[in-house]
């Protein structure tokens, strides 16, 4: 197999999760359509990191990768591969054939009834979009599964999104038929996080609920606060290993929680990530240069994004 080796630090995440290639001093190349793009010395990104290679590695898009070095496939490997191949997705809740009604009862308890359906894959029960159809992006299966955690409890575990690529080519067109299975790759959590701890700082109960339920996929500890006095204790409490701020907080700016963080020795290093529904490039330079956080989300953001960030700042500590 023909391969192209690039050094590491050339490849990254843009800010709308987009994975590139750094081709000149302002183009990039999208990793996954390799189209170009203009690149800005503001917009937004972060270093790969080892537990997103492994994804794209799962998903054909990188061959092997170590601490310097990427190894994609060629420009015309990559394009004969996709030919006639489509990738859905859907949840696999990890029970057998007998609990398929019993999973869909517990759909039809819920709010979300008309948007899932219980439909066995296999031998397996999984939950795919109305009408028993798999979903035809990780975003959407990613919302799916944050939705119904956070419906559900622990009424229903372990839901874990998994990809199926389909072979086109081949004259039978039903999804369940197991010739045109070529794979199936899991997403749920590359590594444990339990040793670590996040203090979630965030007015809006309901976002602050869906936000925990993403990061707690990988194991980490997350504490929630509702007011910046609040988030102070807890932080000044527990020393944790990140805190993902909102700037717009009922009792006091999310700058004057940076500037008492930074004031303490105990917290003055401890990352954070700020979000905020301003987007301007004044306020994103002045939160990352002036008052030195690690992180600026520009609100709404996806919790899937968030998860990604947190976690790349997470496993860096490891």
């Amino acid at each position: 197999m023909s391969s192209e080796a690039i050094p590491r630090h050339l490849v990254f995440v843009l800010e709308d999760d987009t994975v590139v290639i750094q081709r000149g001093a302002a183009l990039v190349e999208v990793l996954e359509t390799r189209e170009t793009r203009s690149f800005g010395s503001f917009d937004h990104h972060h270093d790969i990191t080892d537990e997103e290679l492994a994804l794209l590695q799962g998903e054909g898009l990188v061959l092997r990768y170590d601490d310097a070095t990427i190894w994609l496939p060629a420009k015309a490997h990559r394009l004969a591969q996709d030919m006639g191949k489509a990738r859905y997705y859907f949840l696999d809740t990890r029970l057998s054939a007998p609990y398929l009604r019993i999973v869909q009862s517990l759909l039809d308890s819920t709010d979300l009834h008309a948007q899932y359906e219980a439909r066995l894959y296999g031998d397996r029960v999984a939950i795919m979009a109305s009408g028993g159809e798999p979903f035809s992006s990780l975003q959407d299966a990613e919302a799916a599964q944050t939705l119904l955690a956070q419906a559900l409890g622990k009424q229903l575990v372990g839901l874990v999104v998994e990809r199926v690529e389909i072979d086109t080519t081949l004259h039978d067109t039903q999804l369940n038929a197991p010739a045109r299975r070529v794979d199936l790759i899991s997403t749920g959590p590359l590594v444990s996080l339990a040793d670590r701890t996040v203090v979630l700082v965030e007015d809006d109960e309901a976002l602050a609920e869906v936000l925990a339920l993403t990061l707690r996929r990988a194991q980490p500890n997350v504490l929630v606060a509702h007011t910046g006095e609040i988030g102070l204790e807890i932080i000044t409490d527990e020393e944790p290993d990140l805190v993902l701020l909102d700037l717009n907080l009922p009792d006091m700016h999310g700058y004057e929680v940076i500037a008492r963080l930074k004031k303490d020795p105990l917290t003055a290093r401890t990352p954070i990530i700020v979000m905020s529904g301003n987007s301007s490039e004044t306020d994103m330079v002045f939160a990352l240069y002036v008052a030195k956080v690690d992180d600026y989300l520009v609100k709404p953001v996806e919790p899937r994004v968030i998860r990604r960030r947190v976690l790349t700042i997470l496993t860096r500590q490891t």
